[in-house]
């Protein structure tokens, strides 16, 4: 039994007409002659009438998100951040398995997914990986995040101005990784493993003293002919003086060891390679990395992630599956 039948006929027809029909709040809206946030409301006080215990570090604001996120309410940009802020709290986790759970005997199609909760001894997951580049000695690892599950619409680039700033709590953990090597253009020296750990220590504990930068630009990356469904956000923030970029993508096409995830950046004057995701990426489809943008960056409009037919170095971006409009505040 899901539960729902405990519930008033109100709340109850709610929950039906979204996971049997798979209804938007706005489509309900138009439906019953309400507004939005009247539909999302009762909704709401549905999945709390549901009895579910709510976890002390779980406030009713990231409930409701998460509620959100498994009636398939959001849209690919705020679903990601969803997926990506309950790797990060155990509680959050645990909550949402359990109302997927309740829900996923009523709904008609697959719900999104819920990743797995941080280790009980209070570690979180491993960071997300920093991009590799072909010349260091060190490869490191790329830390796949899960797949947050089907979307019920197509990709969508519209993010407002709340997702931004989610965005920016999601992946603030991303920006105080020091990427492994960077896509420089004049051919730079070897980076050894040594001057690697030397260098991420500093940033670390440069991360943990410095206040949160501020956003410089935020990356909507859509897919080419070739993308299928993939889609990535990014953001840009200022650290040490440095420009980091991080990147979580989603639905990517299963690659392999031969065959790797690259970033670039392109403009007028030609491209620019910032490095591999280091590992393929498999069935889960998602990668989160991080790098350092050049000091030239704002020379460059375009950011793209391709897919590399050589673990080489490349001279030029080989088959591009997301781009997005790169736009550097001053």
């Amino acid at each position: 039994m899901s539960g729902l039948e405990t519930l008033s006929p109100d709340q109850r027809a709610v929950l039906q007409l979204i996971l049997v029909q798979g209804r938007g709040y706005a489509d309900l809206a138009a439906l019953l002659k309400l507004d939005p946030d009247a539909v999302r409301s009762r909704a709401l006080a549905g999945v709390d009438a549901l009895g579910l215990p709510a976890p002390d570090e779980v406030d009713a604001a990231e409930r409701a998100r998460i509620a959100d996120y498994l009636l398939g309410q959001q849209d690919d940009g705020e679903r990601i951040v969803t997926f990506a802020a309950l790797t990060e709290s155990p509680a959050a986790c645990r909550w949402a398995q359990a109302l997927r759970e309740r829900l996923a005997g009523v709904a008609q199609t697959e719900l999104p997914g819920v990743p797995h909760a941080p280790s009980a001894n209070g570690h979180a997951p491993p960071a997300p990986a920093a991009l590799d580049d072909p010349r260091s000695e060190h490869r490191g690892g790329a830390q796949n995040v899960g797949h947050p599950g089907a979307p019920r619409s197509q990709p969508s680039s519209r993010l407002g101005g709340a997702v931004l700033l989610a965005g920016i709590a999601a992946l603030a953990i991303v920006l105080a990784v020091v990427l492994i090597g960077g896509g420089d253009d004049d051919g730079g020296s070897p980076t050894t493993a040594a001057q690697t750990q030397t260098s991420t220590q500093s940033t670390r504990t440069t991360a943990t003293r410095q206040p949160t930068a501020a956003v410089l630009a935020q990356v909507n990356l859509n897919p080419t002919p070739s993308g299928g469904q993939a889609l990535a956000f990014g953001i840009v923030q200022r650290s040490g003086g440095r420009l980091m970029f991080a990147v979580q993508a989603e639905r990517l096409p299963a690659n392999n060891a031969q065959e790797l995830y690259a970033l670039w950046l392109q403009g007028s004057s030609g491209a620019s390679f910032l490095g591999f995701v280091p590992r393929p990426v498999r069935d889960q489809g998602t990668f989160t990395v991080t790098t350092e943008l050049p000091v030239n960056a704002r020379d460059y409009g375009t950011v793209l992630v391709t897919r590399e037919s050589t673990t080489a170095r490349p001279a030029t971006p080989g088959m591009a599956i997301l781009s997005g409009t790169l736009r550097l505040r001053a």
